[in-house]
């Protein structure tokens, strides 16, 4: 089984020096999560990306890429190619989107590749707004 994972060199703002090497950067190793989005309006799109992003960040993975599905037209399988692509570890959905209905269906589909779906809430009432729409 492969680790899902994303390596980056860090740059001088995030140096993390290691005992034996100290001043010289260290290798970070995040897991790759992959996200999905499904809104019309411009305000709910944006609501819905930093709500996977800020969710990817606590969870302290890396979001490689962000679906785009305005009308509810990307297939369970299409989110599989993707997700396996980027090597992703995780796909965030955020709730409501109508993606988020077929949960189990695309969390069945995504342990070919030995990665996980979740459901990221909403995180705080203004971002609640594109749950209605």
């Amino acid at each position: 089984m492969t680790t899902k994972t994303e390596t980056r060199a860090t740059g001088v703002e995030q140096r993390f020096p290691a005992s034996s090497t100290e001043g010289n950067p260290t290798t970070v190793t995040r897991p790759i999560a992959v996200g999905y989005v499904s809104a019309v309006s411009d305000d709910a799109h944006r609501q819905q990306h930093q709500v996977l992003a800020t969710h990817a960040a606590s969870a302290g993975m890396s979001l490689a890429h962000v679906v785009e599905d305005p009308h509810d037209s990307v297939t369970l399988s299409e989110l599989l190619e993707i997700a396996d692509a980027y090597g992703a570890a995780r796909m965030f959905l955020p709730e409501g989107a109508p993606m988020a209905a077929r949960y189990r269906s695309l969390t069945d589909v995504l342990k070919r590749i030995d990665a996980v779906c979740a459901v990221v809430p909403a995180a705080s009432p203004s971002t609640a707004e594109w749950l209605c729409a």
